[in-house]
C-alpha cells in the first residue's frame, strides 16, 4: 500500500488496518502495546485512588488533632497544623499526601473502608471526647477527695485560760 492511499484511509480504517498487521505479522508487538495500554489504565486507577485517600487522610488527620489535644497531647495538633515553610502544606497534609500513594500502591481504598465502616468511625469521633472530658473529670474529683482541707477552713479551737488556784492548774474557757 502506497502513502497517499493510507493518507486517504479514515482513522477508523488506518487502526482495523493495524491491528490486522499487529495480529498477523507482529504478536510480539501487539501484546507489548496491550501491556503499556494496561499498565497506564492502571497509573490512571491508582491516581486517582491516591487522590481519594489523601482526602480521607487529611480528615482523619484533621481530627487526631483535636481528639488527642482532649487526652491532654496539644503539641500533636501543633505539629500536625504547622505549615512547612518549603511546600506551604501543613505537616498532616504532608502525611496524607505521602501515605496516600502508599496505600493505593496496595489498593487500599480509604473510601471503601470509610462506607464499610461509618457509623463505627462517627461513633469513635463523637466518643473519644467525651471521654477525655469524662476522664479528666473524674481525675480532677480523686485529687479534690484526696487533698486535705485548707487549714484556714477548719473550725477555730476555743480560747483557753490556765489559772492557778491553790497551786493546782485550771483550766477555763
Amino acid at each position: 500500500m502506497n502513502d497517499t492511499a493510507a493518507n486517504q484511509m479514515s482513522e477508523e480504517q488506518a487502526a482495523d488496518l493495524n491491528r490486522l498487521m499487529a495480529a498477523v505479522g507482529e504478536p510480539e508487538a501487539a501484546q507489548q502495546q496491550q501491556v503499556l495500554a494496561e499498565q497506564e489504565e492502571a497509573q490512571q486507577a491508582t491516581s486517582g485512588l491516591a487522590s481519594q485517600n489523601a482526602q480521607a487522610l487529611e480528615v482523619l488527620i484533621g481530627l487526631a488533632g483535636p481528639t488527642l489535644t482532649a487526652f491532654g497531647f496539644p503539641s500533636v495538633e501543633r505539629v500536625l497544623g504547622t505549615v512547612d515553610d518549603n511546600t506551604g502544606c501543613t505537616k498532616g497534609q504532608m502525611l496524607a499526601g505521602v501515605w496516600s500513594a502508599v496505600l493505593a500502591k496496595h489498593g487500599v481504598d480509604l473510601g471503601e473502608l470509610g462506607g464499610q465502616w461509618k457509623e463505627e468511625i462517627a461513633a469513635v469521633c463523637v466518643t473519644l471526647p467525651i471521654g477525655a472530658a469524662i476522664y479528666k473529670g473524674i481525675q480532677n474529683d480523686c485529687r479534690q477527695e484526696a487533698e486535705p482541707e485548707p487549714v484556714g477552713t477548719l473550725p477555730k479551737a476555743p480560747a483557753v485560760r490556765a489559772v492557778q488556784v491553790d497551786g493546782v492548774a485550771v483550766v477555763h474557757q
